[in-house]
């Protein structure tokens, strides 16, 4: 099912927004931490805005009971910040 598809992407930019943070918090990454975590959580947004629009064009495919499609929605979406 592509809502399962889109599910699992949503999961892998969540990991990958959290791993891409967590190398920001390394001690050689120190100095320029404020910088590292803004370009992470910009990377994230982007990625994580594609995935939410395939989620919302694939439930709405998939579904088509409101209660459904909304359900769908939340199981595919990213959350707002990879924290």
């Amino acid at each position: 099912m592509e809502s399962c598809a889109v599910s699992q992407r949503a999961t892998l930019v969540l990991i990958v927004g959290v791993a891409c943070l967590a190398n920001c918090a390394q001690p050689a990454a120190a100095a320029t931490k404020p910088a590292c975590e803004e370009a992470c959580n910009k990377e994230y947004k982007a990625k994580a805005a594609e995935v939410a629009a395939s989620c919302d064009a694939a439930c709405s495919k998939a579904e088509k009971d409101p209660f459904f499609t909304e359900a769908c929605k939340m199981e595919c979406t990213p959350p707002p910040t990879p924290r």
